[in-house]
């Protein structure tokens, strides 16, 4: 998994100064479009309307729009619980992916017919 210091790398190396001018790019809005088109519109986590993709990981891969793999579409809110703790403060990576990894077990448990 990478750190953000990597995935920082990973994008000067696209062409990208940082992650939120890589989020306003033409090439994260095609990468979205296409995750919605292959994996719908529904959260993945509560099945709400799905507003934002989320990063399992970052690569070369699925920053490049290479590959969708570690790309998944959650809801608003969703999104913030992965990514931010009770207090409103970012989660690392890891504990990002411990949280996405949680809030995913806890929902194929309560609609296993759906997963």
């Amino acid at each position: 998994m990478a750190t953000y210091s990597e995935r920082s790398t990973i994008l000067k190396g696209l062409g990208y100064e940082d992650y939120p001018f890589y989020l306003k790019s033409p090439l994260w809005y095609t990468i979205k479009q296409r995750v919605f088109a292959e994996k719908g519109l529904k959260c993945v986590l509560c099945g709400h309307s799905a507003k934002v993709v989320h990063h399992l990981y970052y690569s070369p891969e699925n920053l490049s729009g290479e590959s969708v793999d570690g790309l998944e579409p959650l809801c608003n809110r969703c999104h913030s619980r992965v990514e931010l703790d009770r207090f409103g403060q970012k989660r690392s990576l890891q504990e990002a992916q411990i949280t996405y990894t949680r809030l995913l077990g806890e929902a194929k448990r309560r609609h296993r017919k759906d997963f």
